[in-house]
């Protein structure tokens, strides 16, 4: 999760410094992120064309950490 939420965090600013804009090219960008660490389920995006926010569902982390044995 950690390393999930410091890639976001690189495109969210990427997003806010005005080098990335657009929907489909932010969404993308996420795309590679989640995918390459598999946490979408756990994690709430908003995208526009000059934003990105992001959410994590803390309950949701907390309950597949206990039924891994976290």
């Amino acid at each position: 999760m950690d390393a999930t939420t410091q890639e976001l965090e690189k495109v969210r600013k990427m997003v806010a410094g005005g080098r990335l804009k657009g929907k489909k090219r932010i969404g993308l960008q996420v795309g590679t992120v989640i995918n390459k660490y598999r946490m979408a389920k756990h994690i709430d995006l908003e995208i526009q064309d000059t934003l990105l926010s992001r959410r994590i569902k803390d309950v949701k982390v907390r309950e597949e950490c206990v039924l891994d044995g976290i």
